[in-house]
């Protein structure tokens, strides 16, 4: 498994989105009005029962 490096010692949330696209994640999931999810540039759409969330990132002020 790979490292989390200094990911989780991150700030902001643009911090992280720079992170991830330096390790190659450049597409994101979004929730469409029937509670789909889809990746971005697909045509496929995923139920909430299809997907395993592995991290969460929380940003407070």
């Amino acid at each position: 498994m790979e490292g989390t490096g200094n990911i989780d010692k991150m700030t902001t949330l643009s911090q992280v989105m720079s992170r991830l696209a330096e390790r190659g994640i450049h597409r994101e999931f979004r929730m469409n009005e029937n509670y789909e999810m889809k990746l971005e540039n697909s045509e496929k759409n995923y139920q909430p029962n299809e997907l395993t969330i592995l991290k969460t990132y929380r940003f407070e002020d």
